[in-house]
């Protein structure tokens, strides 16, 4: 083992140099492998993405810069190297307490080690390691850092446990290591004991884990703020479960409730009295489906809606459900009714594929340019063309359910005659008028923003520089984001 390899290396010049004429190699072996499993419990481990962290001595806002990763709270450890420098506040360094003491309970255990001599044997150790590639030596302007290479770690699910007496310090190490370690010092300065192997405890949690069936709980999301295509992947993904990361358990709203196919549910948990017992036999109604048995809870919240129920719980399993309505004569629905009457007569009378854009964003392009041939106008044309008709065939549909207030509210929505009540042709231009500002107005940010980046990155750079460059990257890429909705 390179361990191993670099303390035979060692022995003789440590002997020598130092005057450590009866260290054994055991002796520092132990040495070796207590310095090694501290890097290791201490993080020091290299990655190239740590480059400027170790560069900058330590400071998590350099992770933090990293997209791709969570952010390092203030309270999350982070990774502590090896550096020889006289002080740091992010990095362990050789004139440390816990070196220096290590040094004393494996080299000094028999013999006397020269005054002072612990950063210069460091120094050897380190160099020897790092020859026998077990660390990974890092100049950080006048100082090095060392830490551990990775290409010598590996993964191990054969483990052994020593302690010390009392159990004050417990090590887990892969078991074909366990032998050589027994009768290590205590890595905790506080414990002055030594490391015996541990029988291997029967614990029932153990015994779940190595022979039970687990299945772990894969979460994800189902609410309307996904995108149409990103959530029919989850619910496809729930319904066939054929990958060990398929979800099986959904944190929904409402949206559960339309008729969506969701598959085969075992539970439903609600996380409050839905409002009628129609909504209630909707949504635990997609449980049970596959044997006609399932769980279902219903947390009620501290409100005198969800009390009631509570201390009723019959009214709302058992009780009457209304059949669903609209009330035809409110304007705004039945306004939204006609306009769709509308659309699709115009589409009936044979309209090819260009008539209508597929997105937004030529329909906001005639708008701006006025363009009276193609959509919205060429629509509106329509309406003016077949106002009567569709307005009569429209309201026949309704017999006489309709008020005559309703019905002249909707005359001079499709006629006009009344400047009180905006037309149909008045409404569609006046709201794609109102995008193609907004979208103008956007586009002016985004341009602006773009000139103050640029602008910014010809300044001598620093971090506080740096942060409002990306502050201001952030703002243009939302404001992008939110251009590209509306186009």
């Amino acid at each position: 083992a390179p361990v191993q390899l670099a303390a035979l290396r060692l022995l003789t010049t440590l002997r020598e140099e130092f005057g450590l004429r009866d260290l054994s190699n055991k002796e520092l072996t132990w040495f070796l492998l207590g310095l090694v499993l501290r890097l290791q419990h201490k993080g020091a481990i290299y990655h190239p993405f740590l480059d400027a962290y170790i560069a900058d001595g330590g400071r998590t806002y350099i992770l933090n810069r990293q997209a791709y990763l969570p952010a390092f709270a203030p309270s999350t450890p982070a990774p502590v190297m090896l550096t020889d420098a006289t002080r740091h506040t992010g990095f362990d360094t050789l004139h440390g307490h816990w070196y220096q003491n290590w040094c004393k309970r494996t080299l000094g255990r028999q013999q006397l080690l020269p005054q002072n001599c612990e950063s210069d044997l460091y120094r050897l150790v380190l160099d020897a390691l790092a020859e026998a590639g077990v660390v990974k030596a890092i100049r950080a302007g006048k100082n090095t850092v060392w830490c551990l290479h990775p290409d010598k770690l590996y993964l191990s699910a054969d483990t052994a446990t020593l302690t010390t007496d009392g159990q004050r310090s417990t090590l887990c190490v892969p078991a074909r290591m366990a032998a050589e370690l027994v009768g290590l010092p205590a890595l905790e300065h506080s414990d002055h004991g030594v490391y015996q192997l541990q029988p291997r405890a029967r614990h029932w949690l153990s015994r779940l884990y190595r022979q039970g069936r687990i299945q772990r709980v894969m979460a994800a999301e189902h609410t309307g703020l996904l995108d149409s295509e990103d959530r029919q992947l989850i619910e496809q993904d729930f319904i066939k479960a054929d990958k060990p990361w398929s979800p099986n358990l959904l944190s929904a709203t409402p949206t559960l409730e339309m008729g969506i196919n969701i598959g085969a549910l075992s539970s439903v948990l609600l996380c409050s009295v839905p409002p009628t017992q129609a909504n209630y036999l909707q949504r635990i109604g997609r449980a049970g489906r596959r044997d006609g048995n399932a769980f279902s809870l219903t947390l009620a919240a501290g409100r005198a809606h969800d009390l009631y129920f509570y201390a009723q719980p019959e009214q709302m399993m058992a009780g009457r459900i209304d059949a669903p309505g609209v009330f035809l004569n409110a304007s705004a629905v039945i306004e939204r009714q006609l306009v769709a009457y509308c659309m699709d007569r115009w589409v009936a009378s044979g309209i090819d594929d260009s008539a209508m854009p597929r997105t937004l964003r030529p329909v906001l392009d005639h708008v701006q340019k006025g363009n009276l041939k193609s959509f919205p106008y060429n629509f509106i044309a329509f309406c003016q063309r077949e106002a009567l008709p569709i307005l009569e065939e429209f309201l026949g549909l309704f017999g006489n359910d309709l008020h005559e207030r309703t019905r002249q509210y909707l005359r001079h929505v499709l006629l006009g005659g009344d400047d009180s009540i905006e037309s149909l042709e008045l409404q569609l231009v006046k709201r794609l008028t109102e995008l193609v500002k907004e979208r103008e107005r956007l586009s002016s940010r985004i341009d602006a923003l773009k000139r103050h980046v640029d602008k910014l990155e010809r300044q001598p750079q620093d971090e506080v520089l740096q942060q409002e460059i990306n502050e201001a990257r952030q703002e243009r890429s939302g404001l992008q984001a939110i251009k590209r909705r509306i186009n």
